[in-house]
């Protein structure tokens, strides 16, 4: 599948399959994010090839986990200054999460009521692969995660997140925007 990025005129072949990581939708999501002007054409592409069933992206609840915490310090850190999230002690980040987790969920809400999103479902085979990958790659625990479900999904993974890009040889097409 061929698709055009709304960015120039740059033609940017997409799997017709798409794993959406943590790192896209909290830039699709936070507009003060220095990706996010990319992340918003970008799906904008997406929204396009998801309407005409030429592509599906998927989000998984290891995305919703790792979005509820970022989107938690954001929020937190604007509420309450710059760095405010980081200045609080790990037995503290919980009340400070729950102080605003009524607007983390509606972001996510709104960002999973989209139509051009789908939630990933895997086997439970997909799970003893996380090892194989551990073995093999150079990444934190989360991104081996979206990593297997990434390849779970027979997906690429679309991500600016420079450990993905660092990969060798990674199992899934990395897809950056």
């Amino acid at each position: 599948m061929t698709a055009t990025n709304s960015v120039g005129s740059e033609t940017v072949e997409l799997p017709p399959r798409l794993y959406l990581d943590t790192q896209f939708c909290f830039a699709y999501i936070v507009e003060s994010d220095r990706d996010h002007e990319h992340a918003a054409e970008f799906a904008l592409v997406l929204k396009q090839l998801a309407a005409t069933k030429l592509i599906t992206c998927y989000f998984s609840v290891l995305a919703v986990d790792e979005l509820a915490w970022k989107l938690g310090g954001f929020i937190y850190d604007r509420d309450n200054g710059q760095a405010s999230w980081h200045a609080l002690r790990p037995t503290e980040k919980t009340a400070g999460f729950l102080s605003v987790k009524t607007e983390v969920a509606d972001c996510i809400s709104s960002f999973m009521d989209e139509p051009w999103i789908s939630v990933l479902r895997v086997s439970d085979a997909a799970y003893a692969r996380i090892c194989t990958f551990m073995r093999a790659h150079d990444l934190r625990p989360a991104d081996l995660c979206h990593l297997t479900l990434a390849h779970a999904a027979d997906a690429g993974l679309l991500s600016n997140d420079g450990d993905f890009r660092r990969l060798a040889s990674s199992p899934v097409e990395i897809v950056n925007y």
